[in-house]
């Protein structure tokens, strides 16, 4: 059996069920991979608070990918091993576009969340991560500063328009779904598949020695730059296209699957 060294897992669709569990037989399946040495990393859009209460679950200390990409932490240490954020002057051209087709948006700075809007999506994004937004009524430059990512909230239609026209000549950015009303955009280069390789660098890890799961199209960074890339049962069509395996979905333990399969 290949041997390898780094499991990256995403949270949504993926290491959680679909109502927001984390089933005991997959936290037992991870916690043997663990102990024969393998490194465990979640990598998610979620931002550390939304992501902590199912870290603590696993009891490990780990790698996190956070925010699709754009910073690295240890899962019992809060240093910040690598973090990017959007210029400024970027931030304040993003938040223009979105105020100008009168979208609710929300971003994360420091680890924590603000909400231009109080509406339909920001209690959805609530219910989500658990996180109670702050809403802004002004915003400047200061408040514009050292964001992790914007998140744009709209209808799936809307959000195709908002990537194939509305911010195709807004530099310093890049966007993509994370599921289908949910936009996300981050620093200029950043995602989940560069920042992992960032970590297997630092690690001394080759990507034929990882193996990436996920459901949504921002996983598919991650699954392509693994050696063995695995879509859930109940990941989208492209995803499923790209990977190396197809394992059971989220309901069903798939994570626990890949690593029976691959790693015990």
């Amino acid at each position: 059996m290949k041997k390898y060294k780094l499991i990256a897992i995403d949270i949504d669709g993926t290491l959680l069920t679909t109502d927001k569990k984390l089933l005991e037989e997959t936290k037992k399946d991870l916690v043997a991979a663990y102990n024969k040495g393998v490194i465990i990393c979640i990598c998610t859009g979620r931002g550390y608070p939304a992501a902590k209460r199912y870290i603590d679950e696993l009891e490990l200390d780990i790698p996190l990918i956070l925010y699709n990409g754009s910073r690295v932490r240890k899962s019992n240490d809060s240093t910040v091993l690598y973090n990017q954020v959007i210029e400024t002057s970027v931030a304040k051209e993003v938040y223009e576009i979105i105020k100008k087709h009168h979208g609710t948006c929300c971003f994360w700075k420091n680890d924590t969340l603000y909400f231009n809007k109080n509406d339909e999506y920001a209690v959805y994004y609530e219910n989500l991560t658990t996180i109670k937004p702050n809403f802004i009524n002004e915003i400047d430059d200061e408040l514009l500063s050292n964001i992790n990512k914007f998140i744009w909230f709209g209808k799936s239609e809307w959000l195709d328009i908002v990537q194939n026209d509305i911010l195709v000549d807004c530099k310093g950015i890049n966007y993509f779904k994370s599921n289908t009303e949910l936009l996300e955009i981050v620093p200029p280069n950043v995602d989940k598949g560069s920042t992992l390789k960032f970590l297997c660098d630092s690690l001394k890890i080759s990507s034929d020695e990882v193996i990436a799961i996920g459901d949504e199209a921002n996983d598919l960074s991650m699954i392509l730059f693994a050696g063995l890339g695995v879509a859930m049962g109940n990941a989208k069509d492209i995803v499923k296209k790209n990977a190396n395996y197809v394992t059971s979905t989220n309901d069903e333990n798939g994570v626990g699957e890949v690593i029976k399969k691959f790693v015990l």
